[in-house]
Order: C-alpha cells, then structure tokens, then sequence
C-alpha cells in the first residue's frame, strides 16, 4: 500500500512539472489580449464650435446643427480573442471599429459647441449641416489617445422660394408642372409667345420639358428645375438675390416671374396657370349660285 501510494504521486508529480515546463516558454514569450471598441488609449476624440453668419455680417453660433464623423478607412478587425508577441502586438487593435457603424454623429448645443468621444484613430470626413446653409465637409486626421480641435465656419446662408401652381379660372391645383428657377443676376431669359430665348441658345416651350430632353440644357445653365407633386406645390432652395422663376405645363400658357429671395427666408410665390384657348371654328360659307337659286324660288313662291 505504501508502494502504491508513493508511486501515484511520483507520477502526478511528474505530470505537473511536464504541463508546467511546456507552458512557460509560451506565457513568457506571449500574451492573451482581449480586443473590444473604445479601448482606451485607442481612441480619440473631435470637438469644435459651428459658427455663421448673419445677412449682416455678424457671427453667432449655430445651436442644433448635426455634425457627423465618417470614418475614411476602415481596416479588417482582429479576432475578439488572440495571441500575439509583447514585442509585436497587431496594428489592427488601434483602428478596430469592430461591432460599431461607420460614423459617429451628434447635434451642437445652445452655444454652438459638440464633441464626438470612443473615435478609433484614423482618416475621418467630419459633415455638418444647419438649416439655411449648405452641407460643409472638413478632412479630420484622429490620433489615439488625443482631442482633436475642428471648428467649422458657416457661410453663404441661402434662402428659399415655394408655392403653389393652379388654374387661373377653377382655382384647380395643378401636378406635373415643370418649375425651372433661373439663379445669378445675368441670367435673364426673355419669353416670348412659347419660345424662351436667352444668350445664344432658344428653347421650345410647346411640348412636354420632360418627354422633350430639354431639362438637361437648363441644367447646363445654372438652372434648377423640379416639378409640382400631387397638391401643386414646389420649393427650390437658392443664394439670396434676384431669380426668375418659369413655370410650364402642357395644355396651358408658360409664365415667366421674377422673385426675390433673402437670406434665410421662405419667399411664397404662387402662379396661376391659363389654359391654352382653343382654336376656332372653321366658318361655313355658302356658294353665291346656290344662294342666288334659292332666293329665285322663295320670290316664285311668294308671288
């Protein structure tokens, strides 16, 4: 028994010194690391202040505009679990965005300031949008470990134009009706009868815009071009100044307005349609022999 006894624990002995010399060279040389978003040092982070500027050239901050980060390049994530060499460790871990979207947005408080936290180090594109201003994109470069400062000045606030378009006689509300606005003070088109003419290019105004391919010219130009939706409505959004506004619709008479537009505004400009007449009647007229013989036999007859 004793025999026994003492054999069974030279051989667990034995066992555990074999497990234990065959595992220390690999903790010694290697290391389990654990891989999740916004480890830090990892991460870094963009804030900044969103200003504009006023019709009178005042600068305020813009409170409520939505400031997105897109991430420019986003490498292939590790696994969640790994072995890796101390000396060595996987340049994936720094940029990993793994689980999360690709971009990362907030909106700017009262006094125009935000601030984007947990950004994995890399290229971002960083958008903001506020009412009244045009979309303005700024290349951010974020460093691990740092807060990067972006402020973003807005800048040529635009207005607006909108309204309606309806038959001048019944009131009727009226869809499919092609808008073109002529934006810039020397673009002054001039109609005459359904001819637009303007510079050295002229355009039909007989046909559909639509079905005629005629939308691509007033692009080229500078002009934008919608159409009414079901109700009648339109809404072009446009640099403050002078613009004419063309309305066209088979079946009726084009019309051609001029609108302002200020800065920061909804200018309302509805415009009433005429239906095209319709041509007239060919006049019937009766040969001068057969009314001349009629007039012979009514005589006879009255006699």
């Amino acid at each position: 028994m004793r025999l026994k006894r003492v054999l069974t624990i030279f051989t667990a002995a034995a066992l555990t010194f074999c497990l234990l010399g065959a595992s220390l060279p690999a903790l010694a040389g290697e290391t389990v690391v654990e891989i999740y978003a916004g480890a830090w040092p990892f991460t870094g982070s963009i804030q900044g202040k969103v200003t504009g500027e006023t019709a009178a050239g005042t600068v305020y901050p813009v409170a409520g505009a939505l400031v997105t980060a897109w991430r420019v390049e986003r490498p292939p994530a590790p696994p969640a679990w790994g072995v890796w060499g101390k000396e060595n460790p996987p340049p994936g871990i720094a940029k990993r965005s793994g689980g999360l979207c690709s971009c990362t947005w907030t909106t700017t408080d009262r006094d125009g300031k935000y601030r984007l936290d947990d950004l994995p180090g890399g290229a971002y594109v960083l958008t903001v949008r506020a009412p009244w201003y045009p979309l303005v994109r700024v290349p951010v470069q974020v460093v691990p470990g740092t807060t990067v400062t972006q402020n973003v000045y807005l800048q040529k606030a635009y207005g607006a134009v909108g309204g309606v378009v309806y038959d001048v006689y019944d009131k009727a509300l009226l869809d499919r009706a092609t808008v073109v606005l002529f934006s810039g003070s020397d673009c002054k088109p001039l109609l005459k009868g359904k001819r637009l003419k303007w510079k050295d290019w002229e355009l039909d105004l007989s046909g559909d815009l639509s079905k005629d391919d005629q939308e691509p010219r007033l692009r080229a130009c500078g002009a934008k071009v919608c159409r009414t939706d079901k109700t009648g409505c339109y809404h072009f959004n446009a640099p403050p100044g002078t613009h004419r506004l063309l309305v066209v619709r088979p079946g009726y008479e084009p019309v051609l307005q001029t609108v302002e537009i200020k800065m920061q505004q909804l200018t309302r400009q509805d415009v009433g349609l005429k239906k095209v007449p319709p041509p007239p009647a060919p006049a019937i007229k009766l040969q001068a022999q057969k009314k001349w013989k009629f007039n012979q036999k009514f005589k006879h007859q009255k006699n």
